[in-house]
């Protein structure tokens, strides 16, 4: 399934979004729309697989967007937004996660829910691998939206 800003509106529960490089450019648009105009009680994970740290394009951005949550107030909306980096190639004092994504990387990083969603972007064959991981955690196809690009 393709997706779009007018599926992201109506979404509740958990969001997940899954994405590696030109993927990205693709996606941003609709995290922006959620972390600025979504459901204020959705819980939107972004998990952004690339090579090393300086591919992390929009990185600084999402990581402003994670830490407003917690500034006193919050800033509106008050969405519960996590991002997670994953990198193939990462640097040695690298703390974060490392490829390849798994179905234990997903069970660790996503709070799936009965009503929780997966949007993927990425080449056809990140989407696919992705796309399967995530039915072997018995989420329904119905609730995996991918866009090859």
């Amino acid at each position: 399934h393709q997706f779009g800003v007018s599926a992201l509106k109506h979404e509740v529960g958990t969001v997940a979004v899954i994405t590696t490089g030109s993927g990205m450019a693709r996606v941003f648009p609709y995290i922006h729309h959620l972390v600025h105009e979504g459901n204020p009680t959705l819980q939107l994970v972004l998990i952004y697989l690339e090579n090393t740290r300086n591919d992390l394009s929009f990185a600084h951005q999402f990581d402003t967007w994670e830490a407003d949550q917690f500034t006193d107030p919050p800033l509106p909306p008050i969405l519960r937004f996590t991002v997670h980096y994953v990198l193939s190639t990462p640097d040695p004092d690298w703390g974060g996660l490392r490829a390849p994504l798994t179905p234990k990387l997903f069970s660790a990083t996503i709070p799936f829910t009965d009503s929780a969603s997966c949007y993927i972007a990425g080449p056809p064959e990140f989407v696919n691998t992705v796309t399967n991981d995530l039915t072997t955690l018995a989420i329904p196809r119905s609730r995996i939206h991918g866009a090859a690009v």
